[in-house]
């Protein structure tokens, strides 16, 4: 749910459309344009979200964790 929300959300900050001036038809074409495509290696990944979490899965299976940060505008404009 968190995702979904954060994605309608940037729709909306990067299309200048608010909620109630986007139809479900132009929604829905928005939305499958950013779901990623089928197969990609990537989407196949364990991904967790909780430092804790993995760290304790680190210890469990002895693999590294690998930590993705980003500082800046989340689309690169900085």
């Amino acid at each position: 749910m968190i995702k979904f929300l954060c994605t309608l959300s940037m729709l909306c900050l990067t299309t200048g459309v608010g909620l109630n001036q986007i139809s479900e038809e132009r929604f829905q074409t928005l939305m499958s344009t950013v779901q990623p495509a089928a197969g990609q290696k990537w989407t196949s990944v364990g991904w967790l979200t909780s430092l804790v979490e993995a760290q304790h899965r680190s210890v469990d299976t002895g693999k590294p964790i690998f930590i993705w940060a980003m500082d800046g505008h989340p689309i690169g404009c900085v």
